[in-house]
């Protein structure tokens, strides 16, 4: 069986740094008040028809695929201050495609893209988290190949599992503490057991709003 990593498809992650970051300021950083602000009002505009959905699709591929907290930092460095942290904006792509009942397209393309069978991606999710009960970070996508699962990947798979299982959680959690985990799973910097446990609060903690 061929094991082929999903977070290193062939296929290029379409950045959409014109959608996410504000206008570049000529006269030097804003204040932090003004910087939360219009973060907050990206996010905001990310829930709504302002943001067509292949601009969310694409975001959350870059956020599955690792790739968003550098494209983060790239943003930034470009002046380009406004945009959200990564682990914002991809919980806020996430919840989105929930409304739009879009969770399983993902994996519909990275199963294709990867040579696997589009039937059996319908459950990759549930598989990714088998797998990581297990302690394997392999997860078989049809004609005898299997992906490595990275971090990433197991905190979209995380999300996508718990919302469509539709059981809401109110269970106390540290949002901030919660937010950090998600920023590093998204960069790559956790294990895959964690991000998908992560990934999974998450998604139970948006069912039904």
């Amino acid at each position: 069986m061929r094991n082929l990593p999903i977070g290193c498809t062939a296929l290029r992650v379409v950045v959409i740094a014109v959608a996410l970051a504000a206008p570049r300021l000529a006269t030097g950083a804003p204040g932090p008040a003004d910087i939360a602000t219009h973060r907050q009002e990206i996010l905001n505009d990310m829930l709504t028809e302002a943001y067509q959905p292949a601009l969310i699709a694409n975001l959350r591929r870059s956020c599955a695929l690792g790739g968003e907290p550098a494209n983060v930092a790239q943003r930034r460095a470009g002046g380009a201050y406004f945009t959200p942290d990564a682990a914002d904006a991809c919980v806020t792509a996430l919840v989105r495609t929930a409304r739009d009942r879009r969770l399983p397209d993902l994996y519909r393309g990275l199963s294709g893209e990867l040579g696997g069978r589009v039937d059996v991606s319908e459950t990759l999710p549930q598989a990714i988290g088998a797998g990581i009960l297990n302690g394997t970070t392999k997860v078989a996508i049809g004609n005898r190949k299997a992906a490595e699962v990275t971090p990433a990947l197991a905190f979209d798979a995380g999300f996508t599992v718990a919302y469509l299982d539709g059981v809401a959680s109110a269970e106390p959690v540290n949002v901030q503490q919660l937010r950090a985990v998600a920023e590093d799973c998204l960069g790559q910097r956790r294990d895959a057991a964690t991000c998908f446990s992560v990934g999974h609060m998450y998604g139970a903690r948006m069912v039904g709003r």
